[in-house]
Formats: C-alpha cells, structure tokens, sequence
C-alpha cells in the first residue's frame, strides 16, 4: 500500500511539475522585451537569446488564426519580435563570434532543430499579416456577394471597404491585384 500511494505521491508531483513547466512556456511574453542585447557578450548568452525569440515567434505563429489573420496587436508583437532579432542578428556580427565555440552551448542544438518551425512560423506569420492581394480581394468580393444577396449592403460600405483594403496595402501592383479579385467577385452579384 505504501508503495502506491509514493508511486501516486511521485505521479501527481510530476504532473503538477510538467503543468507548471507548460504554463511557464506559454507565459513568454516578457522575455524577448527583456533581453538588452548590449549585454550580450558570448556565443552561449546569443544562442539562448535566440531561442527566447525564437520560442516566442513559434508560439505567436500558433496563436494566428488562419482563417481571419493576425490581430494588431499580434502584429505590433511580431514587428517587436523581428526588431529583437535583427538587434541580436547586428549584435552577432559586432562580436564576430566563433561558430565552434557557439556548438558548445546547451541550447545550440535546440536552436539548430528549432529552425524548420521557425521558418515555417515567420511564413504563416508573414502571410497573416500581409494576406496574399488575390485572396483578400477574392475572400472581400464574397462578403460583399453574400451581403448584396441578403440585401444587408449599400454603395457607401463598398466604398468603405475599398477604402480599407486600399489602407492596408502598401504596394499598388498589390492593390491592383485586389481590386481585380475583388470585382470578379463581387460582379456575378451585381446582376
């Protein structure tokens, strides 16, 4: 009897360990501000600030929702997030760090596998954040349709939301190609 109540004392002390080990990785938020890249001296304190960045970048990914794409505020975060990078990407070449000394670290290895998520959250996170013009136009002109059918919208909302998707998109070529999207859209309705 005594063993299993050790063995469930042993289990619910892990378990509470594990859960306070997953809240503490998602509650990063703070930890990429935090880091003063000034202070950043050696291969090890680099590769660690990286993963903090990088770990935070993974979770925003994950965050995104697809379907309506990145929040302000998730973009203020990334844009913050890609500026601490860059920061310590600079910092890496000030200190013209030894590559040999930096696959000594204790998180190289984790930073060097962690890459391929990276790189698949900045493109999840690129494109939530500037959807492709055609999509955009295309998701915009179907609103637009579905509403023209109910009879819920009126010429000034059209405006309005070509003024919007104007706003939004810096490159004109881009705004070409979602306006183009838009009316193909939009025009079966108009009918």
């Amino acid at each position: 009897m005594k063993i299993k109540q050790i063995l469930v004392a042993f289990l619910f002390a892990t378990l509470v360990i594990s859960c306070g080990n997953k809240a503490k990785d998602i509650d990063i938020s703070e930890k990429a501000k935090d880091i003063d890249v000034s202070e950043l001296k050696t291969e090890c304190e680099v590769i660690d600030a990286m993963k903090i960045v990088m770990d935070e970048v993974v979770a925003l990914a994950l965050a995104v929702d697809s379907e309506v794409g990145a929040s302000e505020e998730q973009k203020k975060e990334y844009e913050s997030l890609d500026e601490k990078m860059t920061e310590i990407n600079q910092k890496v070449k000030e200190l013209d760090l030894d590559e040999d000394k930096a696959e000594d670290c204790p998180n190289y290895e984790t930073g060097k596998k962690n890459q391929k998520r990276m790189k698949k959250a900045i493109k999840k996170l690129e494109k939530a954040i500037s959807p492709d013009p055609k999509e955009a136009g295309e998701k915009a002109g179907k609103e637009v349709c579905e509403k023209i059918k109910s009879g819920d919208f009126s010429p000034a909302d059209s405006q309005k939301l070509i003024k919007e998707a104007q706003e939004s998109i810096d490159d004109e070529a881009d705004a070409q190609i979602w306006l183009e999207a838009y009316m193909a859209a939009v025009t079966p309705c108009l009918d």
